[in-house]
């Protein structure tokens, strides 16, 4: 005997055949997890989109598969390449749409309309729907996909793989990251400055630095308020360079500075600097920038979140994906990661469009027509 899963017991509450203790504790899952809640908001829409009419038997279609089938492609073979092209935009419009799907059940039409819209059930309560008036009869809007290629989409923001975990204080020791590229990009999405330490492993002052101020525990704990970034200058990488030549023109070694994401200087403090000095310059820097908008706990989860929806995406999982992005969309904290999951759903659509499109192709081809 075939066990009960999850989506059968969250079916099962929707249609109200779940017992009472069942039911209570089924709710109280959903209430405390984000992603059960989710899937049960996806599986109502389908659930009132696909109840049935007031009739009895559902009005039938005037239209047969077997003659749109003929019409688009005569020939046997060119049946087959449909269908398969036809599988791969259907799969792909299955997984973006996310539940918005067509009701079996037709409304029915007065005998001899010309009007050849198909009409069906509109979102709402599924008593609307039920109940046979007026509520439950509008028409639903099916959108034409432009027959122009689709423009390549915005990739959005780069999210570094190693903000799913990083925070910039850890076991009481600085986490440097070691290229400028890969800080500012921290930095664009956890809205804070990119604090750049520019030394030579060698340096005698640069080790009295590591060793006294930037050991403190109090100059330490004032790194949460930035992306800190340590350069080994004997070996800079090309993309911080020209940076490099800029501020090697101040007086002062080692070099510090609290740095925007588009290179920009805020502020310098270079040279040796006892903890006292150097805590009172971070305190200064921290002030010259609007502060955090998202602390680091959340910048982890919506990293995470954000790098298993493109994970999702890469692996054409675009149900998996689309969530994610939309997840993200959905909570006002997560802010700075909108370009990039908009960016996210964008890519997702145009890789719909371009499914339906070729499939389009192949449906002319096989029909024998370049029109």
């Amino acid at each position: 005997m075939n066990e009960r899963t999850l989506i059968d017991e969250l079916r099962a509450l929707l249609a109200g055949t779940l017992p009472f203790e069942e039911e209570e504790r089924l709710r109280e899952r959903c209430a405390t997890d984000p992603e059960l809640r989710a899937l049960l908001d996806e599986l109502a829409e389908v659930h009132a989109l696909t109840a049935p009419v007031a009739e009895e038997t559902p009005p039938p279609c005037r239209l047969t598969f077997l003659e749109m089938e003929g019409t688009l492609v005569p020939q046997r073979a060119g049946r087959m390449v449909l269908r398969r092209a036809w599988r791969v935009a259907a799969a792909v419009l299955v997984f973006v749409v996310g539940g918005f799907v067509l009701s079996r059940a037709f409304i029915d039409r007065e005998d001899g309309a010309g009007d050849d819209t198909a009409v069906a059930p509109a979102p709402g309560p599924a008593s609307d729907r039920t109940s046979g008036g007026e509520a439950g009869r509008q028409p639903l809007v099916l959108a034409a996909i432009p027959p122009e290629e689709p423009a390549e989409p915005d990739p959005g923001p780069r999210i570094p793989e190693v903000l799913a975990t990083y925070r910039p204080v850890k076991d009481g020791a600085i986490q440097w990251i070691d290229t400028f590229a890969e800080a500012a990009a921290m930095a664009r999405v956890s809205s804070r400055p990119v604090l750049l330490f520019l030394h030579y492993e060698t340096c005698p002052w640069c080790i009295e630095m590591r060793e006294g101020a930037l050991s403190d525990p109090e100059v330490v704990a004032r790194f949460e308020a930035f992306v800190p970034a340590a350069i080994d200058c004997a070996d800079p990488p090309e993309d911080v360079r020209p940076l490099l030549r800029r501020l090697f023109e101040t007086k002062g070694w080692p070099w510090f500075g609290a740095v925007d994401v588009d290179g920009d200087v805020i502020l310098t403090f270079p040279g040796r600097q006892d903890s006292e000095a150097f805590l009172g310059r971070l305190e200064e820097a921290a002030k010259l920038v609007a502060p955090p908008v998202i602390d680091w706990d959340e910048a982890n989860r919506f990293a995470r979140r954000l790098l298993k929806a493109r994970e999702s995406e890469a692996e054409r999982d675009f149900g998996a994906s689309f969530r994610g992005y939309r997840e993200v969309l959905a909570e006002e904290a997560a802010a700075p990661f909108h370009p990039a999951a908009v960016a996210g759903k964008t890519r997702i659509a145009a890789a719909a469009r371009a499914a339906l499109l070729s499939a389009r192709r192949l449906a002319l081809a096989g029909a024998g027509t370049d029109t």
